[in-house]
């Protein structure tokens, strides 16, 4: 594997619409590697995931800026700038800003691609 760095701020956005809100999703690291992927995610104040869980990977959170909950199953935790956060494969999850600012989070898959049959969409 080759050693990357890459500035978030060169990397185009794509914004998500569901039910529960508009996010920016930004995928970082790497698309092309099937052991992991690294992205970024915004969600605007009251604004998060629908519940869902990845079957075949681990996900893991670094909240960089605002605050909200993690629901796991059906246990929520809290969560502020400067935590990290893991949710095991197969275990149903929804974060959801609660804070009255930005939610900025950085977000890891191991392994890499999100379900059976997807991939990660290439950078611009």
């Amino acid at each position: 594997m080759k050693e990357r760095v890459v500035d978030e701020a060169t990397v185009a956005g794509r914004m998500i619409d569901t039910p529960e809100g508009l996010r920016e999703s930004r995928v970082l690291l790497d698309p092309d590697h099937k052991e992991f992927a690294m992205g970024m995610e915004t969600f605007e104040p009251g604004h998060g995931t629908h519940l869902h869980a990845h079957p075949h990977n681990d996900e893991f959170f670094y909240i960089v800026q605002g605050s909200g909950v993690l629901r796991v199953e059906d246990q929520h935790y809290p969560f502020r700038a400067g935590y990290a956060l893991h949710i095991p494969r197969g275990k149903r999850h929804q974060i959801t800003n609660t804070g009255q600012e930005l939610l900025k989070l950085t977000w890891a898959f191991v392994p890499g691609a999100l379900y059976v049959g997807q991939t990660l969409p290439r950078e611009p």
